[in-house]
């Protein structure tokens, strides 16, 4: 015999419809709990999904009958989550007994201390659970996706796809906020004008300490673009040119990390004719006035006859 879903609630229970889940957290795990949370709040959604899920049910086995099994809700919610997490049964196990949020998903309370699952029943209830009945019921949570956002008229959702099959870029947002924080710190440190030499030696290092992280990170990921170049296999001409943009941007990339090692790790000079004022114009020079208030300009010298 199984159930379908428990709708008693118990002493202590959240309604599943009530849970809260942290929308900040980047894990999966919040991710897939939204998505079975959507399933169990829409009635028609969810009288699709479980039709799909009966079928893990042999035909001569009668639902209504017999010793109480494992209800379909318990089967579906961990069984999303580790064909999704790609969890082995000592993974879901550990979640299903010690995940707060889970623990609520499946209808238990602060109270159920005695209410375990043991990996044995795990592994015979959640291996019912097999990847082609997540792809049915993946197929239907989508369209009611789709039509949730689009509506149910002629208006089409509208994607984009990585042609070129890189996929290392995905979270270029991310990326780049993590480098601006980092340059930031970089570019608010100063000097220490202290008369103590403690003091000092102690900024001096901060600063040196602050330019390592600051460098290396930025070359982890220039060495990750040119990895994404070497194994693309481009033949269009206008793809070819933005390669070839992307490449004279690697090459200012790696000339100011080996000039900020020398200059400030090593503690070495940069000699004048080394030195670029602007990626975008590289004529840009550097122009030493000797005039009172503004001694130097960046720009391009010119006669005017």
């Amino acid at each position: 015999m199984r159930k379908v879903i428990e709708n008693q609630l118990k002493i202590g229970q959240v309604d599943i419809s009530s849970i809260e889940i942290d929308l900040n957290c980047r894990d999966e795990i919040p991710q897939l709990l939204l998505g079975l949370q959507a399933i169990y709040t829409d009635r028609n959604l969810q009288d699709a999904v479980f039709g799909i899920l009966k079928n893990i049910v042999p035909s001569n086995v009668d639902m209504g009958n017999g010793r109480p099994g494992m209800d379909l809700w318990k089967i579906l919610v961990p069984g999303t989550l580790r064909l999704n997490c790609n969890w082995d049964y000592d993974k879901l196990h550990n979640i299903s007994n010690e995940h707060k949020t889970v623990r609520e998903f499946l209808g238990h309370t602060i109270f159920d201390f005695d209410q375990r699952y043991s990996l044995q029943s795990l592994k015979d209830n959640i291996a019912l659970f097999t990847p082609e009945l997540l792809d049915e019921i993946n197929r239907v949570a989508v369209k009611a996706g789709h039509d949730l956002v689009c509506g149910k008229g002629e208006f089409r959702l509208k994607g984009r796809c990585d042609e070129l099959g890189v996929t290392d870029w995905r979270q270029y947002r991310h990326i780049f906020k993590k480098i601006r924080k980092q340059f930031n710190v970089v570019r608010r440190l100063k000097h220490s004008s202290s008369k103590d030499g403690a003091k000092k030696a102690q900024r001096e290092r901060l600063i040196i300490e602050a330019h390592r992280q600051y460098v290396d990170l930025v070359d982890h990921y220039v060495q990750r673009a040119k990895t994404s170049i070497g194994v693309l296999n481009v033949s269009d001409i206008g793809k070819m040119a933005g390669i070839m943009v992307i490449d004279g941007y690697i090459a200012h990339a790696e000339r100011q990390i080996d000039q900020i090692r020398r200059r400030v790790l090593e503690g070495g000079a940069i000699a004048h004719r080394e030195k670029v004022f602007s990626i975008f114009e590289e004529h840009t020079e550097w122009i030493s006035k000797g005039k009172a208030g503004v001694s130097q300009e960046l720009g391009l010298g010119v006669c005017v006859l």
